[in-house]
């Protein structure tokens, strides 16, 4: 269960599409597959992974490079578990956070404004 719920907090920061049941988008100029939840793969396909640290990656600053250096640090012997359970972390701890604070800063202007 705790694997669902890690990849369905990964597709979300990935801006990923998915569905608690398997369909299929069709609009007038594309037909998409959404995948259920449980056919996520983030914790087993290094295919489904990379592009997640390559978005951490951009966001990352020197600090938080340093703290989840699994991430980066990608020896071919590493078992993908180790790295999926620091990008977990990662987007739990830092990214939410900073969601979080840009909430707050946004609502402060918000007031200072007089919008709020």
């Amino acid at each position: 269960m705790k694997t669902i719920e890690n990849n369905k907090l990964i597709a979300k920061f990935m801006g990923d599409d998915f569905h608690e049941r398997s369909t299929t988008s069709i609009s007038s100029m594309q037909v998409k597959y959404v995948p259920h939840l449980s056919e996520l793969k983030y914790h087993s396909s290094w295919d489904w992974l990379i592009p997640v640290i390559k978005k951490i990656d951009s966001y990352a600053n020197e600090e938080m490079m340093d703290k989840y250096r699994f991430i980066w640090n990608i020896p071919i012997h590493n078992d993908i578990s180790e790295v999926y359970n620091q990008v977990v972390e990662f987007i739990e701890k830092e990214y939410e956070n900073s969601l979080e604070e840009k909430a707050d800063s946004d609502i402060s202007i918000m007031k200072d404004e007089g919008l709020m």
